[in-house]
């Protein structure tokens, strides 16, 4: 293959959409309309890994796979959301993005899709919690 012809063939496989589509990232404004007041599911790679109510204020009650329940809040930064919990005060930064009407959340920094969680519903229903305090 000549060197002309590789570059054709590279520059167009640049050129076509990534698999499974084109992707947004939601901004953080774009973010807290779409989840404020919603409790949110989550997949990665078709396992169940988390819930999370998204509540006024930008706090937050995220539900893990177990069961238990820990509150944080989040704020933007540079384009990502980044959250913070009660046990995990280390913020955790994340892109949501939106692709062919499905929504994901990538870490930030990451470039594996397979990585991503996928929101599998959204709806108003309080999450129920091991623990009295964080019932809501």
């Amino acid at each position: 293959m000549t060197r002309l012809t590789a570059a054709i063939l590279a520059a167009a496989a640049l050129a076509l959409p990534a698999a499974g589509g084109e992707e947004r990232i939601l901004s953080p404004d774009e973010f807290e309309d779409f989840t404020e007041g919603y409790t949110m599911r989550f997949i990665q790679d078709g396992r169940f890994v988390g819930a999370e109510m998204f509540l006024p204020g930008r706090r937050v009650t995220w539900q893990y796979s177990n069961g238990a329940c820990t509150g944080g809040g989040w704020y933007a930064e540079e384009g990502a959301i980044c959250f913070v919990y009660i046990d995990s005060p280390d913020p955790q930064c994340w892109h949501f993005l939106e692709r062919d009407g499905r929504y994901f959340a990538r870490l930030r920094g990451s470039e594996d899709p397979v990585a991503d969680y996928e929101l599998t519903s959204r709806d108003r229903a309080p999450l129920q919690c091991g623990d009295p305090g964080l019932d809501t």
